[in-house]
């Protein structure tokens, strides 16, 4: 990706993980996503001295991704309390973003933690979460296996 390039990613559903890191490292599924929006960008860093006669020369700089996405539970599943106890607890959790039960198919994992969490109360069992993420070291990419 060319320097301060963004790409962003959308339309595909994740999968939220919290890794049991202190004991076995297994991970537990704690919520499907919807709505991903990823976005992953290089920071520019300004290279320009005498030499470039007055063009600007910049190198690339650090990787970073954030992100939004939603998801839909009825009042009783434990996903809206696992994701919000990982907000107010700043738990690592991993995102794996990719189609859902598509094996072969490319996908990207990473260690994130939320930053937002906007709850959307109507007046039924089904309540709509938006979520905002910011990643914390590298996002990898790969492919998903059976």
């Amino acid at each position: 990706m060319a320097a301060g390039a963004a790409r962003k990613l959308a339309g595909r559903q994740g999968q939220v993980y919290i890794t049991d890191t202190a004991a076995s490292g297994t991970k537990t599924k704690i919520a499907n996503l919807t709505d991903i929006k990823l976005s992953i960008k290089a920071d520019k860093i300004d290279a320009s001295d005498h030499d470039t006669n007055g063009w600007k020369d910049s190198l690339r700089g650090l990787m970073e991704f954030t992100g939004t996405a939603g998801f839909l539970y009825v009042t009783t599943q434990a996903s809206r309390t696992a994701i919000f106890n990982a907000l107010v607890n700043g738990d690592d959790v991993t995102l794996e973003f990719r189609p859902v039960d598509a094996v072969d198919e490319e996908m990207y994992s990473g260690t994130i933690n939320f930053d937002g969490f906007d709850l959307g109360a109507g007046n039924s069992d089904a309540q709509a979460v938006n979520l905002s993420f910011y990643g914390r070291g590298a996002l990898t990419d790969g492919t998903i296996e059976a």
